[in-house]
């Protein structure tokens, strides 16, 4: 278990190999910020930042992971890792993809959430738990069954996580937020699928092939005006088309 002495700005955030997750790790170093990131690689090397790699489908090694001591100004959880899975018909899936995916998009945060109420609910900072959710919770397609279930249980549980945080007076914030359509990995997972899994796979190819994609660094930015107070989202799910430079 690592120990801080000094009082910063701390982020743990899970998925910071690539796309949204290591732009906002980016960020928050930029701005003088002590950064915890877990993910499979480490692709950052920066003096305040401390990675852990994990694989988030292996529950037991979500399980092993400790969240630092020290003295804070704040303590913010970005659940960011996430897995597209299998984009096929019921019936076409595979057991591994199914459990896998629910490992890594909903169980896996849950734990987290868990553990950081766990050990932050009597610590005098900011606390915030900010799960990166999807559109697709609400905005249903076909193939994506599995995908996005495990974002509307996400979305579920971070309502009842906020709403039990009021109850019990910890302070701790619960957040879950639709980032919109970007161009990481996972779009382009989603525009390799063939029609008769996803029979909207060329709504996706228009939005690449017409510059309709944001980049990570502009929702990295634009999450960070949240965590920090500067926009105040509607609800405690939301979308961040919402946010006024979206």
């Amino acid at each position: 278990m690592e120990k801080s002495g000094r009082i910063m700005e701390v982020f743990l955030i899970t998925g910071t190999s690539r796309g949204i997750g290591k732009a906002l790790a980016i960020r928050a170093l930029e701005k003088g910020a002590k950064v915890y990131g877990y993910s499979r690689n480490c692709t950052i090397e920066h003096s305040n930042y401390t990675h852990t790699s994990v694989d988030f489908s292996d529950l037991k090694q979500v399980e092993k992971i400790d969240f630092p001591d020290g003295v804070f100004t704040s303590v913010i959880l970005i659940n960011n890792a996430g897995s597209l899975g299998e984009m096929k018909h019921v019936g076409k899936l595979t057991e591994n993809g199914v459990v896998s995916t629910y490992h890594i998009n909903t169980i896996a945060p849950i734990l987290l959430s868990n553990k950081f109420v766990a050990k932050y609910r009597n610590v005098q900072a900011k606390r915030i738990v900010l799960n990166i959710s999807s559109g697709a919770a609400i905005h249903l397609s076909d193939g994506w069954s599995i995908y996005s279930s495990t974002k509307a249980a996400l979305d579920t549980f971070t309502r009842v996580a906020q709403l039990e945080q009021e109850l019990d007076n910890t302070g701790i914030r619960f957040l879950s937020v639709h980032p919109g359509i970007i161009e990481t990995k996972m779009q382009e997972e989603i525009r390799k699928n063939q029609q008769e899994d996803f029979s909207n796979v060329e709504y996706f190819r228009e939005l690449k092939s017409t510059g309709q994609l944001k980049t990570p660094e502009h929702i990295a930015k634009l999450l960070l005006d949240i965590v920090e107070g500067n926009y105040e989202p509607e609800d405690v799910v939301f979308s961040l088309r919402n946010h006024p430079q979206y």
